[in-house]
């Protein structure tokens, strides 16, 4: 079944996607870039970065979206290499709430 919610993820997934094929001309692929050396924990902490500054003054128009591109960017890769430091990746994700938000440490 096709969702509203759905449909508006792979929107914003396609932007991320575009962002990160542009950053590979600059940065590297995937075994040359700054990420392929990080576990999951260093890779939050770059993502984190951009969470901090999201209230910051812009100092280019369109900062604050490009930073939401970044955040995607990094978050994909943070969940990926959990899963790889854990368990392979075979199924969607089927823990719990409080699974994640202890990753995050945001746990209550």
């Amino acid at each position: 079944m096709r969702t509203k919610r759905g449909e508006r993820f792979k929107q914003a997934a396609r932007a991320a996607y575009q962002h990160v094929q542009s950053t590979v001309e600059r940065y590297g692929d995937e075994g040359e870039d700054i990420l392929t050396d990080t576990d999951a924990d260093e890779t939050f902490r770059m993502m984190h970065k951009y969470f901090r500054r999201r209230n910051a003054p812009e100092r280019f128009p369109g900062e604050k979206q490009l930073d939401l591109l970044k955040i995607m960017h990094l978050a994909a890769e943070c969940w990926l290499k959990s899963a790889e430091e854990s368990e392979p990746i075979s199924a969607p994700y089927s823990g719990t709430v409080d699974d994640l938000l202890g990753f995050f440490n945001m746990k209550s």
